[in-house]
């Protein structure tokens, strides 16, 4: 056997090589670890998180918001909850979460014709719309929108309303599953 350190020899008889260590082994596989994570990042990015919206997918969703707004002024509820999936789930101004497109349905057409009857949606003066992933979409927009008397006989003031979309493609279709309708704080001296 050739001059060994102690060490040496010892790993020699225990089967044990440089490679094998336990400190080597932690050092090799935070390497091998750290690769792998940046490997599935950039796939993970370069797949789901698009910068651009593809030109067919923008206008589809442009479309839809602009027939929303239509329908929500004809008070046409059943043309406007066939945007959504059965299983939507929409949180109004209120904090109210309605589940289901049957109760979307419900409500919004019982305001339809009480509250919200002479209410008019204005286009909206701020759109954001960005892809999550292959067949997601989000939208934001802020909507002016007419003041109304609540079923209280409380004047509320006219709005500008946040309205937050996520778009899932179905059968070849953009249909909303989650919304989230917020009215606009005022702008205060810190948010200018």
């Amino acid at each position: 056997m050739p001059n060994l350190r102690e060490d040496e020899t010892e790993r020699l008889y225990t089967g044990e090589t440089r490679e094998t260590q336990p400190e080597v082994l932690i050092l090799t596989l935070r390497k091998t670890f750290a690769k792998l994570t940046i490997a599935i990042l950039t796939v993970s990015c370069s797949t789901f998180a698009q910068t651009t919206v593809p030109p067919e997918v923008l206008k589809a969703i442009q479309d839809n918001i602009v027939l929303l707004h239509e329908e929500w002024n004809n008070h046409d509820m059943a043309s406007y909850t066939s945007h959504m999936t059965e299983d939507v789930q929409w949180v109004n101004v209120s904090g109210v979460w309605w589940k289901g497109k049957a109760e979307v349905f419900g409500t919004l057409d019982r305001y339809h014709k009480t509250i919200f009857k002479d209410r008019k949606l204005y286009p909206a003066e701020k759109l954001a719309i960005r892809q999550i992933a292959p067949s997601v979409i989000v939208s934001t927009m802020i909507n002016p929108a007419d003041a109304y008397t609540n079923s209280s006989g409380i004047t509320q003031p006219q709005t500008r309303n946040v309205l937050t979309l996520v778009w899932v493609k179905r059968e070849d279709k953009w249909l909303i599953t989650q919304a989230q309708n917020t009215i606009e704080a005022p702008t205060g001296p810190s948010q200018k």
